[in-house]
């Protein structure tokens, strides 16, 4: 069997079986993941370049046509859309294939001879060499061409030398019979072969000594050398092959492709020559359709537009033919993304990176290798943990850059001494952080030594020794320029620092021991900085004055948060990739890439400074190999030195070979967050300096290893040692754990795994955990964990519950809770243990419905809470009232007794109590049990019965709040209501009652309206008014009669006519029985006269009034006519000349009339005549004779008429219905 197998192997490696498994082996689909690079022959969408070049083909006058367009511009893709979609026959002649023409091989030679030798001869090649071997069968040039028919021209061969032989053999026989005509056919057909075979033999040497050229013959040696070719002009020398060539080749264009990398614009002018022999040359007319004229041989050349300088391409071409390119910076993105799309590797590959990349890309075969490269690399390398962005970076440069690339692998070239530059780099960066820290120390030591408190003492430092320097002088102040300074001025620094630029020190005062002694400017012939030697010696105002600013408290601590952040900065460097340090140190990467001959360096700046071409170049040019790693392992490491974070649940399985791989700095990054890894390091070493490490990246960035805990709580081994070891290194785990979303996680294991003790000591900064426990206890202790502290930590923490209904399902935490007094004390708990928390028994019940704990909450707790619950309310009574008591809305019916219990209980807050009964709707008879604290409020806020008994009693309180009784008094339901009563007047409160009713009688904030109610209420009389009483207030105490008319009252009065108005008519009676006590002026009777006094009193006021007295006011004659002329008045007891002087000096008409009427039987007929003589008309008739006037006829006119006729004054009278006439004597 094992014979067989060898034999069989061995034939499988035979070239014929391998051909004929290839002749029958299914032809397999290409894949699509890959791109040629050759130009495509669809490059003329619109048939525009077709259109030119056709016109181009077509007009006989153009034969050298330039199709100009920078590198990978499409040329060459027209150029094969062209030759697809026409007839004519190309050729086309590219040099790209050949190397750099510049490179000379010989120091001597000449560059551009050499460079026009190597064009040429190619040309030639392509050209000739480019025919079938048979087509050219008179050219000098032979190729070798492998023989055809060979087996059949031996053959030939060996029948006509036999022929030959058989013909010398029987020539006699032969002659004979062709003498004779009896030639047999078979000697017949070998004549003829033989002279046939003998006339190809002689062609063929005709055609090989055609092309022989012979330049020396020796005889004597036996030797022939043939003509040799100078290598100067190589296409001048082989002209007539060029012209032989096209002759034999009917050729429509000729396609030269890359002649413009050769620089050399002599190829071109041979190249035109050549053109123009060509078709300038005799024509043979063709054998068939000799009138057809035959088409010019087009030149093509595919060029650069900047071959020629200015204006020459145009004089030299007879036609161009430019090329747009089809990709550029602008639109190169869009081709790179599509590319590596159709390739389907644009997964991991950032859309940023491409875009930014794609600007320094503008060839599209440039960009199809790159993906194409991509690709293989890709799948070659095979881990899914590359960064794909950094891979194509890779791919770039290795195309951007190929000869640096392939340094790289020899550990040379210009990325490689760039990567080098790290360690110098964090060298440098670690001396300059080191130096900025020690710069930093240093203003602390030296603000440290510093004597001054501040800096006006250091200034006054200053000042003193100018003083004391030169005593000569009084100084007042300083010169800083033309400003001038006083002792006072030069204390704030920016005025003091004006002085340092002065060379010469000038102050202005006095000089003492002269003789004149008034002030002036002296110059000190010192500078300030001399006089700052003296004074400072060693340094300078502005170095103590930066000492004396950082020793204060808080630019001390920013220099110490500075050098906390330095440090900080320093351990995190070596954790930065290249990039950043690069970026930190402004290192500048030209001078490197110009020593390893990179002439555009842009592309490879790029990709170094934005992370995408670092230390880890050889992750992405290597294939890895297992060993003592193995491909997880590999990724882990990858990903760290990527800066990448892998999923922590990556399994690792040598842990230690990994952490032997890694740096120790790599430790401080959250890279090596792994749950192996760290399984490893707990098992191994918990308080390593890589653990530690590994804990200080935790304390600054703990909310972003949320997948890592939540990884490691479901699959790591030692939840418990890694929460101890994080809590043991970092105190602050637990409050910077409260800000992530895992919080609620990390505080259950901090309070199932740490001492309580360690946790409210050490951990409870700022009572952070307690309010973070407090509010999401239900959460915490709903954790899968074995608390094995218990519940201790709570009580350690002081925690208080937020929400008891959470941890309601939680049967033995709610009861710690409780038992514990560790929640709330807030109106949900309160109402959650009144109503569910316990089994409802029928008193419960009962006690329920008659106490709503939303309507009487405090006694429902008084009347069916727990006795835990009672004793927590009365132990925390003012949290009890601040969070539940007076936050109901609906609690105003508790009951009396509660009401009292609750303001007298012994801890309660003053301020709560009173908020809490004023919520109530029970309104108290009386001040009874109530503490005295209350009876501001509970009176203001008529919680309490107003009466005067109440008012009284707040009345009688030391210190009672008199603006707030002023305001309770001024609502006028209450002064309506306490109106209808006297203000008591018992045994007991005799005093009080005097207090408070003279409290009313002399307010004078009391609105005028409850002023004049309330004092219905005072049961005293006054002798006099309250001082500084408004005017208002003194008439309503007089007209109450509060104040009664006396010689104190009446003397009170004099400056308030209305006030004595009032008093002489509240008591009149009293007046009247001491009038000469109380003389009243001209004024005052007037206006009592005037005032609705009785008529009686009146007539009393006008009997005791005098002439004088009327002539001393003419008011009062107004008010005394006014009673003088009433109708009902009866009175005629008063002096006539009282009534002469009113009936004559009253100003209207009307009420003299009246006068008249009533005194009209007691007055003279003179006074009669001539008051009716005053009078309007008719009145004044009748102290005319021969007058009849009419009055309406009324009761008082036919008195009055009657009188008048009874002292015959009028003659008669006469009733004529509704008027009486009245006629006066002839």
């Amino acid at each position: 069997m094992k014979l067989l197998k060898s034999v069989l192997a061995l034939l499988k490696s035979t070239l014929f079986f391998k051909m004929l498994a290839r002749r029958f082996q299914t032809e397999r689909s290409l894949r699509n993941d890959f791109f040629d690079l050759a130009p495509i022959d669809a490059a003329d969408q619109d048939g525009l370049y077709q259109a030119a070049l056709e016109f181009a083909m077509r007009n006989p006058t153009v034969r050298n046509v330039a199709i100009t367009g920078p590198y990978g511009s499409g040329k060459t893709s027209v150029i094969k859309t062209f030759e697809k979609n026409s007839s004519y026959r190309f050729l086309n002649v590219s040099l790209a294939t050949f190397s750099d023409p510049n490179a000379l091989n010989a120091q001597d030679q000449d560059p551009e001879k050499d460079v026009t030798v190597r064009v040429e001869r190619s040309i030639l090649q392509q050209m000739l060499y480019g025919a079938g071997a048979g087509t050219l069968p008179y050219s000098r040039f032979k190729r070798i061409s492998r023989p055809r028919w060979i087996e059949l021209n031996a053959i030939l061969f060996v029948g006509w030398a036999v022929a030959i032989s058989l013909l010398y053999k029987n020539h006699d026989e032969l002659l004979k019979a062709f003498s004779s005509s009896t030639l047999a056919w078979p000697w017949i057909f070998t004549v003829a072969y033989t002279l046939l075979y003998l006339a190809r033999l002689i062609s063929k040497a005709l055609r090989a000594s055609h092309s022989i050229s012979v330049k020396k013959l020796s005889l004597q040696s036996g030797s022939v050398e043939l003509d040799g070719i100078p290598e100067s002009s190589i296409l001048n020398k082989h002209l007539d092959e060029i012209i032989y060539f096209f002759e034999e080749n009917h050729y429509d264009l000729v396609v030269f492709e890359d002649l413009d990398r050769f620089g050399n614009p002599e190829i071109f002018i041979k190249l035109r020559e050549i053109n123009k022999i060509i078709n300038d040359r005799p024509q043979q007319s063709p054998l068939f359709f000799p009138s057809r004229k035959s088409q010019p041989l087009k030149f093509f050349y595919a060029i650069k537009d900047d071959i020629f300088f200015n204006k020459d391409r145009a004089k030299f071409f007879d036609f161009i033919v430019p090329i747009i390119p089809v990709i550029n910076n602008s639109n190169s993105r869009e081709i790179l993304k599509k590319c590596i799309h159709a390739a389907g590797n644009a997964e991991g590959v950032s859309d940023r990176f491409i875009g930014e990349v794609a600007l320094y890309l503008d060839d599209v075969r440039l960009i199809k290798n790159i993906s194409n490269e991509f690709f293989i690399y890709e799948k070659k390398i095979g881990s899914n943990k590359l960064n794909f962005s950094k891979l194509l970076a890779a791919i770039i440069y290795k195309n951007a850059y190929p000869k640096d690339f392939e340094n790289l692998h020899y550990g040379n070239g210009a990325l490689f001494e760039i990567v080098q530059q790290r360690t110098c780099i964090l060298t440098q960066s670690v001396k300059k952080i080191d130096s900025e820290i020690e710069s930093l120390r240093n203003l602390i030591a030296d603000s440290e030594e510093e004597n001054c408190k501040d800096i006006i003492e250091l200034i006054k430092i200053f000042w003193g020794h100018l003083c004391s320097t030169f005593t000569e002088f009084d100084i007042i102040s300083v010169y800083a320029g033309d400003t001038i300074f006083t002792a006072h001025q030069i204390l704030e620094w920016n005025n003091f620092e004006q002085l340092f630029k002065e060379t010469n020190l000038a102050i202005h005062g006095k000089a003492r021991n002269s003789y004149y002694n008034n002030e002036q400017k002296f110059h000190l012939s010192l500078s300030f900085r001399a006089l700052e030697e003296t004074i400072t010696p060693g340094t300078t105002f502005v170095e103590r004055h930066k000492n004396i600013i950082n020793k204060a408290v808080k630019n001390r601590i920013e220099i110490n948060l500075k050098i906390e952040n330095l440090k900080e900065q320093r351990s995190s460097l070596a954790r930065q990739p290249l990039y950043q340090l690069l970026n930190l140190v402004e290192f500048q990467i030209g001078n490197i890439t110009e020593s390893h001959q990179i002439i555009d360096s842009r592309l490879l700046n790029y990709l170094i400074r934005n992370g995408y071409l670092d230390e880890t170049y050889h992750l992405y040019i290597s294939i890895f190999h297992e060993g003592r790693m193995s491909r997880n392992d590999w990724d882990f490491i990858l990903a760290i030195r990527d800066f990448r974070t892998s999923d922590p649940t990556l399994m690792i399985d040598n842990p230690s070979e990994v952490i032997e791989e890694l740096r120790e700095e790599d430790f401080g990054s959250g890279t090596t967050l792994n749950v192996n890894l760290i399984d490893y390091q707990l098992d191994g070493a918990p308080d390593s300096p890589r653990m530690q490490l590994i804990i200080n990246y935790l304390s600054k960035h703990l909310p972003e290893t949320n997948q890592f805990f939540e990884a490691y709580w479901l699959i790591g081994k030692h939840s418990s040692l890694l929460t101890q070891a994080v809590a043991t290194h970092w105190p602050g785990y637990g409050v910077g754990s409260i800000d992530t979303p895992l919080a609620t996680q990390h505080i259950a294991r901090i309070i199932a795994h740490l001492d309580p003790s360690y946790i409210s000591s050490q951990m409870n900064a700022d009572l952070a955990l307690t309010n973070y426990i407090s509010a999401q206890a239900a959460v915490i202790f709903s954790e899968n964990l074995v608390f094995e502290q218990g519940f201790q930590a709570l009580g350690s923490l002081g925690v208080k519950i937020e929400q008891l209904k959470d941890i309601s399902g939680l049967i033995e935490l709610f009861e710690y809770v409780h038992q514990k007094d560790l929640y709330r004390l807030s109106v949900d708990n309160v109402r959650f243990l009144l109503t569910h928390a316990f089994a409802p028994t029928t008193e419960h019940k009962e006690s329920t419905t008659r106490f709503d704990p939303e309507k009487s909450n405090y006694t429902a707790i008084r009347t069916f809470g727990s006795a835990y619950l009672k004793a927590y309310v009365d132990r925390e009574i003012n949290n009890y009232l601040r969070d539940v008591a007076c936050v109901i809305e609906g609690n105003v019916q508790e009951s009396p007794q509660a009401i009292l219990s609750l303001v007298n209980h012994p801890k309660v807050d003053e301020s709560l109590a009173i908020q809490f009964i004023l919520q109530q709707d029970h309104i108290f008879s009386t001040f009874d049990d109530l503490p005295t604290y209350l009876w501001d409020d509970l009176l203001y806020d008529e919680h309490i019965a107003i009466t005067w008994v109440n008012i009284l009693r707040f009345h009688a309180v030391e210190g009672f709040n008199e603006y707030r009784l002023n305001e309770v008094l001024n609502r006028e339901n209450v002064f309506q209501a306490l109106s209808e009563k006297k203000i008591p007047q018992l045994s007991d409160t005799s005093e009080q009652t005097k207090n408070l009713s003279w409290f009313i009688v002399s307010n004078t904030v009391l609105s005028d309206k409850s002023y004049r109610h309330l004092c219905k209420s005072i049961p005293f009389n006054y002798m006099s008014f309250p001082n500084d009483l408004p005017e208002e207030r003194l008439l309503v105490l007089a007209d109450l009669l509060i104040v009664r008319l006396n010689e104190k009252s009446f003397a009170m009065s004099e400056a308030s006519t209305a006030l004595r108005k009032t008093l002489i008519i509240k008591n009149f009676e009293t007046y009247k029985g001491g009038i000469s006590q109380y003389p009243l002026s001209p004024e005052i009777k007037g206006l009592l006269l005037a005032s609705p006094l009785p008529l009686d009193q009146k007539c009393y006021l006008l009997i005791n009034l005098t002439v004088d007295e009327l002539n001393a006011d003419a008011s009062l004659v107004q008010y005394a006519g006014q009673v003088l002329g009433r109708e009902d008045l009866n009175e005629r007891a008063f002096d006539l000349s009282l009534i002469s002087y009113c009936l004559t000096h009253v100003k209207e008409k009307s009420k003299r009339k009246d006068i008249l009427y009533n005194f009209v039987d007691i007055l003279s007929a003179e006074e009669i005549l001539s008051a009716l003589s005053g009078l309007d008309y008719p009145y004044s008739d009748l102290s005319q004779r021969k007058k009849r006037p009419k009055l309406e006829n009324t009761e008082q006119n036919r008195r009055f008429a009657e009188s008048l006729n009874r002292r015959n004054i009028i003659s008669s009278i006469k009733d004529e219905g509704s008027v009486i006439r009245l006629n006066t004597y002839r």
